[in-house]
């Protein structure tokens, strides 16, 4: 999708300006199709997606992760727009795990729940804490716009 050639729509022209007027690059390159999502439970609806890896670049900072698009993107075979990614990064503190599962609806009935848990929380608070030192807080603010 080449976005010169385009009308944008207002959330994408949003995703613009914040990468253009913070400074920042992003690549999204295609990886794989997968079955599924990380970290997803046997008893979740599990649908193909494409997987992406996505490298946002600032100065110096650079953050690279991977990026799982949408089923009707997949069906559709679009590639996921900048606005798609930057809606969907954590863009707040998911503070303390007890926080997390209540704030979440997060149900944890044994072990294997846990860690699932568990480790959805962990990529949450990784992913905020990678975007903070990309961004600072001035920037982090302005990323909120973005949703």
């Amino acid at each position: 999708m080449e976005y010169s050639r385009q009308i944008l729509s207002e959330y994408d022209q949003r995703a613009e300006d914040f990468l253009r007027d913070s400074g920042t690059t992003m690549t999204i390159e295609f990886d794989s199709i997968v079955y599924g999502f990380p970290f997803e439970d046997e008893n979740d609806h599990r649908v193909d997606h494409k997987k992406y890896n996505v490298t946002l670049t600032r100065g110096e900072h650079v953050y690279k992760f991977p990026f799982y698009d949408s089923y009707y993107n997949f069906k559709n075979d679009i590639k996921p727009s900048r606005y798609d990614v930057l809606a969907c990064l954590q863009k707040s503190d998911v503070g303390e795990m007890k926080d997390f599962v209540e704030e979440f609806g997060y149900e944890i009935k044994d072990r294997k729940s846990f860690e699932r848990v568990e480790n959805i929380w962990k990529a949450c608070k990784d992913e905020y804490q990678n975007l903070y030192e990309l961004f600072g807080e001035e920037w982090m603010e302005k990323l909120w716009e973005i949703d």
